[in-house]
Order: C-alpha cells, then sequence, then structure tokens
C-alpha cells in the first residue's frame, strides 16, 4: 500500500511525518462529516412516529442482545445480568403473546 504523502511504499514514520496543521485538517473534516450525519439521522427520526421508534428501538435491542450472545459463544465476555433478565422477559412476553393468539 502506497503512502499518501509521498506515493513510496508504507511504513510508521510517513504516518507519523504528517504536521500538525494536516492532523487538524483531517480531523476537521472528520468532524464535520459526522455533524453532517448526524443532522441527517436526527431530521429521520424525528419524522418517525412514535409506533416505529419503539419498533426500531425492539429491533436495536434484539440485534444487540444477538451480538452479547454471539461474542460470549465465541468465548468473549459473558453477557451482562441486565440482557439476560431482558431476554428471559422478552421470551416469556412473546410466549405469552403467541399463547394469547391461539387462543383466539
Amino acid at each position: 500500500m502506497a503512502c499518501p504523502r509521498n506515493g513510496r511504499r508504507q511504513n510508521t514514520d510517513c504516518f507519523m511525518k504528517i504536521n500538525t496543521t494536516e492532523k487538524r485538517e483531517i480531523s476537521s473534516l472528520a468532524v464535520r462529516d459526522l455533524v453532517r450525519r448526524k443532522k441527517i439521522s436526527r431530521t429521520y427520526l424525528r419524522s418517525l412516529s412514535p409506533d416505529e421508534k419503539v419498533k426500531r428501538l425492539a429491533i436495536l435491542q434484539e440485534q444487540y442482545y444477538t451480538f452479547l450472545a454471539a461474542r460470549e459463544a465465541n468465548g468473549g465476555k459473558p453477557v451482562p445480568e441486565k440482557w439476560q433478565k431482558w431476554y428471559r422477559v422478552r421470551c416469556e412476553y412473546t410466549d405469552s403473546l403467541a399463547n394469547k393468539n391461539q387462543k383466539n
């Protein structure tokens, strides 16, 4: 991979030679991009109805729990107790809904 400053083979010295002004410019661009994306995201989220917001939150929670469970299954940190409790309650709730629908 070529160095962005001089086009030669990449090494650690190249990246250490970036001066303070260049670092500020790169940082400034990253911050502007983050602010722009944050504004777009906020505008979108504010346009959602409360029901849609709750649905999105539930999906995000399920995805995060799946991530935590996979991390634990691969030898990583265990799933925190509060997320285990959340999962148990979530399963009980969905089971009760399924039973309720079967009776109707």
